[in-house]
């Protein structure tokens, strides 16, 4: 909701305090009554264009009120500007800011929304003599889905959005959330969640790497219990640390779907020891070429005993030539011999002697039909 709506009554309450001087002379505290989000906000012409965009419309907290038109009430209503343009926190309407003077501008600029409800989801305070701020409480927040604050620790420094984001960068232990334990006291840690577990609202939460919706962490010296989507790991001769004991170094994403995408150039996974590919099915897609390089390739969790070697194409159609050649010989031999015994008994003296100049060649090239670098189960 972008705009200020007083729904289906006729307005109360109008700001009697000008626009302009007495909402700048001081810093005063003032309700968020509309924003200007973008480029086709009625606002966004008026006050400047671009520097317009998170500007808002105010109504100051110590306003009088009398009858007006809607569109009227609206339009006298004071502005004011973003204070940061790099950190922004931009209100709800109905949240409490401090309009603050400026000493390099006429302009009055507006802080971040004050603390009135100590909600991450929203802080506003609406004016119980007006129905029509309780009515746009209620809209702000319909349909957001509402997140528990996150739980503190001593030294921790903590972003919160409102809809269960975060990010933490926390170093010191709590037996209240385990991922930070003695042996990682003191050692730096670092948590980027989008989204909290399914927790019962009204109480301060921990991360859960396996109940948040998706999250990235960073570690130094730190055990994480996340619960793989697989554990099979049966190609591997030596077996890594499980993920849910390796302390260390580590940078983990957790989500539904993990997407790594080069738009332009090569997505290259390296890993001094190993890189493990583990799930239902591993698929491997090359428009041009599949390339598998190693000094030994084993196909099969039992190929690592090297006791079947892949066959090597072109040296066994040799020997198959070879042989297929033999046996042509061996068989027109015959086919030319006299109906006699002796004649018959010449020609299989002929075909053994064709076999016997062939066999060793033959037996000679077996073992080059072999692959001495890729087996098989």
């Amino acid at each position: 909701m972008s705009t200020y709506s007083y729904g289906h009554r006729k307005p109360t309450s109008v700001s009697a305090t000008s626009p302009g001087s007495a909402a700048t002379s001081r810093s005063v505290l003032a309700r968020v009554v509309d924003i200007v989000l973008n480029s086709s906000h009625k606002d966004y012409q008026t006050f400047g264009k671009d520097k317009s965009i998170n500007g808002i419309r105010y109504r100051l907290l110590t306003s009088t009120v009398i009858q007006g038109d809607e569109q009227f009430v609206r339009d006298q209503l004071p502005f004011a500007y973003q204070e940061d343009t790099n950190i922004k926190r931009i209100p709800l309407i109905g949240e409490i800011v401090e309009i603050r003077p400026q000493t390099f501008s006429d302009k009055p600029f507006y802080s971040f929304p004050k603390n009135a409800n100590n909600s991450t989801l929203a802080n506003i305070n609406p004016d119980l003599s007006n129905e029509e701020y309780i009515e746009i409480a209620e809209n702000e927040i319909e349909g957001v889905r509402k997140a528990n604050q996150l739980e503190s620790i001593k030294g921790d420094v903590i972003l919160e959005g409102r809809s269960g984001q975060s990010l933490r960068f926390s170093s010191f232990k709590t037996p209240r959330w385990d991922y930070i334990d003695p042996t990682a006291s003191g050692s730096p840690i670092t948590v980027l969640r989008n989204g909290q577990g399914a927790e019962p609202v009204g109480s301060t939460v921990f991360e859960d790497i396996n109940k948040d919706d998706s999250s990235v962490y960073l570690t130094s010296n730190h055990v994480l219990p996340i619960t793989p989507g697989s554990r099979k790991r049966k190609s591997y001769l030596e077996k890594p640390t499980e993920v849910d004991t390796f302390r260390g170094k580590q940078a983990v994403v957790n989500a539904d779907r993990v997407v790594i995408n080069s738009r332009e150039d090569s997505t290259l996974l390296s890993g001094k020891k190993s890189v493990g590919l583990s799930a239902e099915s591993v698929n491997l897609d090359g428009s041009v070429y599949v390339g598998i390089d190693a000094p030994k390739v084993y196909l099969g969790e039992v190929a690592s005993d090297e006791g079947q070697p892949a066959v090597r194409g072109e040296a066994l159609t040799a020997v198959l030539n070879d042989l297929v050649s033999t046996l042509t010989q061996a068989s027109a031999l015959l086919k030319t011999a006299a109906p006699n015994p002796v004649a018959i008994t010449l020609a299989l003296q002929n075909v053994a002697g064709v076999f016997d100049s062939h066999a060793n060649t033959l037996k000679a090239l077996i073992p080059d039909t072999k692959s001495k670098k890729v087996f098989v189960e």
